[in-house]
């Protein structure tokens, strides 16, 4: 399995991700219920991405190449890479079977604290 350490060496790797991604923990920008999100950091690709993931998973280093990998398509393709390529991708990359990723996925985000009630 891939760990922490490989996925963000692949984040560099050109042949993988077509364009700059760099990963901040931080939670200012994700929206309730998310545990990751990838905001681009100018007009073209080429300007890069910050993938933004919630503080609480900095720690968990098994978590983090799941968490990465489903971002990896919108990087690639942009608004065409769907969750379906998302889920296929990180599947594969992974070597787990494609339920058992979105499981996974789905039980981080039903872990992150929502905000208070207004």
């Amino acid at each position: 399995m891939i760990d922490r350490a490989e996925i963000m060496r692949m984040l560099e790797d050109r042949t993988v991700v077509r364009y700059p991604v760099g990963v901040r923990f931080d939670a200012e920008p994700l929206q309730p219920g998310e545990f990751a999100c990838l905001e681009a950091l100018g007009e073209h690709p080429n300007d890069g991405y910050c993938l933004y993931i919630h503080p609480m998973f900095e720690p968990v280093d098994d978590l983090i190449p799941l968490l990465v990998a489903y971002y990896v398509p919108a990087v690639n393709y942009g608004e065409i890479a769907t969750h379906v390529e998302a889920e296929l991708f990180g599947s594969t990359l992974l070597g787990i079977e494609i339920e058992e990723y979105y499981k996974i996925l789905c039980s981080v985000a039903d872990s992150v604290p929502q905000p208070p009630a207004p």
